[in-house]
């Protein structure tokens, strides 16, 4: 963990800038079609929100299709003039500037819909100011946009309270993430229900390579924790966690990625199960609202002898669209 560096007058005068020119080049891009720009811009995993919904992008040809669709619109609408100005822009950090803008679209002189603000976070990576976090005053629950609804003050209550960021005082997420994950294993190799089962916010999601779940409260998920206590019957048994990546998505929310082996005397006898964990800091502490693991198994609950594990892992936009089938 790194405090942020202490910011001078000039950081802060120069944050507008930065976030002006990040606007400017993407803005030409998207009419021009350039989409391989667009994505030079763009960090991944990146969390949109609009006002009904929220995505997580994890994978650039999602990106990419959804800017091609957005460029795509802007072109079939006749648009010749796509322009985003800075309200307001702020250092949080050395590599992270939070601004806010307005976007105007227009024909020529003819305005083609509403104008609308968006806030986004931009992260210094590579050299380059690339999008972490992006919001806007949309009424679209779905992408790709190819045709947006704005919506003016959609987010003005969650703009004007305060955010207590905590990427300003971390440079990264897989810290926090590792101590989570050495935390949970440690409930659960020790048989500590109540210790594993608080480290879940309620309702919580669980996903699977085919199947979703909406665990309710702390009593539906005893089953789940069962079947990892049977898996550490045997003698010198225990359950491992490999951290791989890990990002902050939001302020408050970090998305990680590892994976789990059941070892005995050191030989794995079950795994590895890809995961991803989706964490949010609630009242000083990381609790999982959403987890997703690779296991094929179409029905709860799991069982030790069903269990089947898949290479694949499903990303949060392919469950996100099947939920909504």
């Amino acid at each position: 963990m790194m405090a942020a560096l202490p910011l001078t007058t000039n950081d802060l005068d120069e944050a507008g800038a930065i976030y002006q020119a990040h606007l400017d080049a993407v803005s030409t891009a998207l009419l021009q079609g350039d989409i391989k720009t667009c994505m030079a811009h763009f960090s991944l995993p990146l969390l949109v929100r609009t006002i009904e919904a929220e995505t997580l992008f994890e994978e650039y040809g999602d990106l990419w299709q959804d800017t091609v669709t957005r460029s795509q619109g802007l072109q079939g609408h006749g648009v010749t003039d796509y322009i985003r100005v800075v309200k307001r822009a702020r250092r949080l950090s050395y590599t992270l500037i939070e601004g806010w803008h307005e976007t105007h679209v227009l024909r020529h002189a003819i305005m083609m819909q509403p104008r609308y603000m968006s806030r986004m976070v931009l992260r210094l990576e590579d050299g380059m100011w690339k999008v972490a976090e992006g919001e806007h005053e949309l009424t679209n629950a779905r992408f790709p946009l190819d045709k947006v609804a704005p919506k003016a003050g959609g987010f003005l209550d969650r703009w004007s309270a305060e955010i207590v960021d905590a990427r300003i005082q971390n440079v990264s997420g897989e810290p926090i993430y590792r101590a989570y994950l050495n935390v949970l294993t440690e409930a659960q190799n020790a048989g500590d229900y109540d210790s594993w089962a608080d480290l879940f916010s309620y309702p919580c999601q669980a996903h699977y390579t085919e199947l979703d779940v909406v665990f309710e409260g702390p009593a539906q998920m005893r089953p789940f924790f069962d079947l990892t206590r049977a898996s550490l019957a045997q003698p010198e048994t225990h359950m491992l966690r490999h951290t791989g990546r890990a990002e902050f998505i939001a302020a408050d929310r970090i998305v990680g990625y590892h994976e789990t082996q059941i070892a005995q005397n050191g030989r794995v006898t079950l795994g590895p199960i890809r995961s991803r964990m989706m964490l949010t800091l609630n009242q000083g502490k990381w609790r999982c609202g959403s987890v997703t693991n690779s296991l094929l198994n179409h029905e709860l609950p799991l069982t030790q002898d069903a269990l089947s594990i898949s290479d694949e892992l499903p990303t949060m936009r392919e469950i996100q669209e099947r939920m909504k089938k």
